[in-house]
């Protein structure tokens, strides 16, 4: 994995507070904030599935979750996959 520094906003604390977390919806959550560049990328979801150990479906409904409490913002399709980066309202990544 990358090294670099996150920030979490104030809404991003809060989100945080709100929405109950699974263990699998945090490892992805954190994986993808820390991985996927500030403009965001596609994402492949069957090398994030091996990478993190997790089936299709848990992953599917995961990233789904977080895009609905708003820490993942989905963008264009490209071909099978689609574009994710994490929400700038609730983290600033630094370096």
């Amino acid at each position: 994995m990358s090294s670099r520094n996150v920030v979490i906003t104030s809404a991003g604390l809060r989100a945080l507070q709100e929405n109950a977390m699974t263990r699998v919806a945090n490892q992805v959550l954190w994986h993808m904030v820390n991985e996927l560049p500030v403009t965001g990328e596609v994402v492949s979801k069957a090398r994030l599935e091996e990478r993190l150990a997790i089936t299709r479906a848990q992953l599917s409904n995961t990233i789904k979750y977080l895009c609905q409490v708003g820490f993942l913002m989905r963008g264009a399709r490209h071909g099978l996959s689609y574009h994710y980066k994490p929400n700038p309202a609730f983290f600033r990544i630094l370096a």
